[in-house]
């Protein structure tokens, strides 16, 4: 996973490659950031950053000494520049077998870095290796983060896209349904949308984002289209269709 440009949580390293699955732990430097989860307990993220081919780390530790606590190692299910969205799943304070998600975006900063909780509710369904983070537009310090649901038509072949939308200028959701595009090389691929799996997610600016699945290609989507619209791209034409700024 690649983080690029400024500003970035990687502090005087430019680029880095960062490991999806977060540490449990305490780490105090200039990047370190605090928030609250939906319960109002305190919590910490920093990241040790290290010069590539080595893999940067993300640390989640909860700052309270009562309180909620974390179940299980928080997650980064999206990384577009500076942004950062994580999930992280907490074990109730009063009863230890109940467990919730709370998702967060780190948001790196010239001065200083953020951490911010993103507002309940939270979309009921949706496909994780899907998820992605970008700007609002391009140099924004707002961003938006899309959880996609894929449905699935059997009978009739193929696949139903909506989108969960969450923007940070207005701090809500909204859905809307992506539309397949009506480009010769999207109708001719129906058998290749059927069993598209996403393996990544680059952003490619101006909204748009592409899911990849190495085997059979790249769907494109302007998410932060009034009606987004999903296009395919063969693998075979990705390496100069797709210009992305970083890698999930």
């Amino acid at each position: 996973m690649a983080m690029q440009d400024h500003p970035s949580p990687c502090g005087h390293h430019p680029q880095i490659l960062l490991d999806k699955k977060c540490l449990v732990g305490e780490l105090k430097n200039s990047i370190t950031t605090k928030s609250k989860n939906s319960k109002g307990v305190h919590l910490e993220v920093s990241f040790e950053a290290v010069d590539p081919p080595a893999i940067s780390l993300c640390l989640v530790s909860c700052v309270d000494q009562t309180g909620d606590r974390l179940a299980a190692p928080p997650r980064i299910l999206g990384v577009t520049r500076g942004f950062v969205l994580l999930a992280i799943t907490f074990s109730d304070s009063v009863n230890r077998y109940l467990r919730f998600i709370d998702y967060f975006v780190y948001k790196a900063g010239p001065d200083f870095a953020s951490l911010h909780l993103l507002a309940r509710p939270y979309p009921s369904s949706f496909s994780p290796n899907m998820a992605a983070i970008l700007p609002v537009s391009d140099n924004s310090e707002d961003f938006a983060v899309i959880f996609p649901h894929v449905e699935y038509f059997s009978l009739e072949s193929r696949k139903h896209y909506t989108l969960h939308i969450y923007r940070s200028d207005t701090n809500d959701w909204h859905s809307q349904v992506a539309c397949i595009a009506e480009d010769n090389e999207t109708r001719n691929a129906r058998d290749k949308l059927l069993l598209h799996n996403t393996m990544s997610v680059a952003y490619a600016e101006k909204g748009i984002v592409g899911w990849i699945d190495l085997w059979w290609g790249i769907l494109l989507c302007n998410v932060l289209d009034k009606k987004p619209t999903i296009r395919f791209v063969p693998e075979s034409h990705s390496k100069t269709t797709l210009s992305c700024d970083d890698i999930q």
